[in-house]
């Protein structure tokens, strides 16, 4: 079977000195390779999967064992995975989902190695009160983020 870390290997291999990096590689049971790739600055474009997709192909041999590959860039409605992530997302708008099931909504202010820093507004039920607040939750609290976007 293929393993995870010859794909990444791989991977990043090919990304070293570029604004791309490497956000998840997934290998299944049947060799079916997903790999997920972010960018810095703004969008990964189809060329930059297409580049990657055939050096990964190259540094694997089919002879061997067959394999698909499927190489995209990290889609709207998934998790951030990597402090990167976080950094480009800062000022955009996430949904937290905490270790304790309860949802959270708010504008992302920063993160670090140890929590994730969101504005959040307050509702106060007795009084029907609503406030903004700054909320800073440990990451081991963070069951994941996602950014949300709101269509008008």
């Amino acid at each position: 079977m293929i393993s995870t870390e010859q794909v990444e290997k791989l991977a990043n291999e090919h990304l070293e000195g570029t604004p791309n990096y490497l956000v998840n590689v997934n290998v299944s049971r049947n060799n079916k390779i997903i790999v997920i790739i972010d960018n810095d600055h703004g969008g990964i474009n189809v060329k930059d999967c297409v580049s990657l997709s055939k050096f990964i192909e190259e540094g694997l041999d089919r002879e061997k064992e067959d394999f698909e590959l499927e190489v995209s860039s990290h889609g709207i409605g998934q998790p951030l995975k990597m402090m990167r992530q976080y950094k480009k997302n800062t000022g955009r708008t996430v949904a937290l989902t905490l270790a304790d099931g309860k949802k959270v909504e708010g504008v992302l202010l920063g993160a670090n190695d140890k929590a994730i820093s969101i504005e959040t507004e307050v509702k106060y039920p007795d009084t029907k009160k609503k406030e903004v607040v700054t909320v800073n939750y440990p990451f081991e609290e963070v069951k994941q983020t996602i950014v949300t976007f709101k269509f008008k």
